[in-house]
């Protein structure tokens, strides 16, 4: 039998069914404490799904990216423009570049649907662009996915940080302007133009974090403009997944510890 067949009252329940049993589906995938009350604007992937897809989600572990997850939606703000500067120089194995992009990958994931908007680029001696802002997150990790290490042969962190400031700067968000800063801060190209740089940051928070064993802690601290706050550091996915609950939870201002 054809919907044309069907009377307009009948079509009407019908219709009204389809939308019940679709909402119902995702609802089904939302953390439980998100189905009452939620600042989230978009569709909130299940915590197993993200654990599932992302080593660094499972290192946490599904019921602390579940609890994650809560607390950005009803707790915290997370409306931000956010941009992301990835360290592609030669003293960045793949490993640790794989490691930056799944950091990348899932924070995306957890501050979209609060209504965050993305944009990332690859630095070694020249940048190279790997997504404007967007409000998309899934297209936005399909980018982060198909980013090649480039094994620069110096580092010009500065030219990275640049993109990201002037990225948040043409995108501002009612939340703020944010940028992180991955990498091991060994910068040695055209180093003194990081503090030119900075005075364009005024109204944006820099975060740094650092990846691998043999870090710059102190040039990561300098892009911070000196906040020891804002400075993560890491050398294993099991670290990187606190510095993702962390450095969400300061992204988004969540006011409570996320429990493990």
């Amino acid at each position: 039998m054809t919907m044309g067949n069907v009377s307009p009252t009948k079509r009407f329940l019908v219709t009204f069914l389809l939308i019940t049993l679709s909402c119902e589906g995702i609802g089904k995938s939302m953390p439980s404490s998100l189905k009452k009350e939620t600042k989230c604007a978009v569709f909130v992937p299940d915590a197993r799904t993200i654990v599932q897809k992302n080593p660094v989600a499972a290192s946490l572990g599904a019921k602390t990216i579940d609890s994650l997850q809560t607390e950005v939606c009803r707790d915290g703000s997370c409306d931000i423009s956010l941009c992301f500067a990835l360290d592609g120089s030669g003293s960045i194995s793949a490993e640790e570049y794989q490691v930056q992009k799944d950091l990348v990958k899932l924070i995306a994931i957890l501050a979209a649907p609060a209504n965050a908007t993305f944009s990332a680029v690859q630095y070694g001696l020249a940048n190279e662009f790997i997504s404007v802002s967007t409000s998309d997150p899934f297209a936005f990790m399909k980018y982060v996915d198909n980013s090649v290490l480039l094994r620069a042969p110096r580092t010009f962190l500065t030219a990275g940080l640049g993109f990201c400031i002037s990225q948040v700067n043409e995108n501002p968000k009612a939340g703020g302007k944010k940028v992180v800063v991955l990498g091991d801060g060994r910068d040695n190209y055209m180093e003194s133009s990081l503090a030119l740089v900075l005075k364009s940051a005024e109204s944006v928070d820099i975060f740094a974090v650092g990846i691998g064993n043999s870090l710059d802690t102190q040039k990561l601290l300098e892009i911070t403009g000196g906040q020891k706050n804002h400075v993560y550091t890491a050398s294993n996915y099991a670290d990187v997944g606190q510095v993702v609950v962390d450095l969400v939870r300061a992204l988004c201002s969540v006011p409570e510890a996320v429990e493990g």
